[in-house]
């Protein structure tokens, strides 16, 4: 999980640095509705304003944006399975799935 917390220095200036890191990171930003969380998922998506998404949309969430106040005050980033090196993801992967193969020949070997 990932918290980050984007600093306001004027009118909507948190929101914006919030949602270009996402956009950098391959991540759509649902839309704002007043102090309601923001819905975040990874790829190119349309989300719905929080009120309008369902209990089951909300769990296929990535994360969301937070703030007591979106206009003036600072932005929260919430995102539960963010990894930060690709590269890194891809080497467990592999790592695990050659454990996988070896503990499958061991228990043939039995």
């Amino acid at each position: 999980m990932l918290k980050k917390t984007f600093r306001s220095s004027g009118t909507f200036s948190a929101y914006y640095a919030a949602s270009e890191w996402l956009g950098q990171h391959g991540y759509s930003v649902g839309s704002m509705e007043r102090d309601y969380p923001i819905g975040i998922k990874k790829g190119s998506y349309s989300i719905a304003k929080w009120t309008n998404l369902s209990d089951s949309d909300r769990f296929l969430l990535d994360g969301v944006l937070r703030s007591e106040d979106f206009r003036e005050g600072d932005v929260t980033l919430l995102l539960t399975n963010y990894v930060e090196d690709e590269k890194e993801l891809l080497e467990k992967a592999e790592n695990r799935d050659m454990s996988l193969l070896i503990a499958e020949e061991e228990r043939r070997s039995f």
